[in-house]
């Protein structure tokens, strides 16, 4: 189990409320069923609903030229939802 919070951040013009993010998973089986498809995710972060294309900015694994496409969206649910996952991977980055 892993839980992230933020504070309200600058992002932009505009600035990111803050948020809650909790994550469940077993070791014992994947959290998702199906191995990264980097092309379908281009084509949800780009043809996708704001549902599905917000449930894909907080997925693991991402390809950075998606997570740029989610970053970009019209949508600002969406925008914060990436925004948020790029936080987590500079401050978890295992560099």
């Amino acid at each position: 189990m892993s839980l992230f919070t933020a504070p309200a951040t600058p992002a932009g013009p505009d600035e990111l409320p803050a948020h809650v993010q909790l994550a469940m998973s077993r070791d014992d089986t994947p959290s998702e069923g199906l191995p990264r498809d980097d092309a379908r995710d281009r084509r949800v972060a780009a043809e996708g609903s704001v549902v599905e294309r917000w449930y894909l900015a907080g997925a693991e694994g991402l390809a950075d030229d998606v997570l740029a496409l989610l970053e970009a969206d019209p949508d600002g649910r969406v925008c914060a939802a990436a925004c948020s996952e790029r936080l987590m991977r500079e401050r978890f980055r295992l560099d």
